[in-house]
């Protein structure tokens, strides 16, 4: 078994569509986040600064 490498992608790599979708969810802009590494899957883990 292959030790799972959970390589993240960042914020700003997400599509344009994604992110809008989350800022209308959250109701405002993402102006700076903090990508978290580690894990299990490619998919992003930021935390929102500000």
């Amino acid at each position: 078994m292959v030790p799972a490498a959970g390589t993240r992608i960042g914020w700003g790599d997400l599509p344009a569509g994604v992110r809008e979708q989350i800022e209308g969810i959250i109701g405002g802009r993402v102006v700076e986040a903090a990508s978290q590494n580690g894990g299990f899957s490619p998919g992003t883990a930021a935390i929102p600064n500000g």
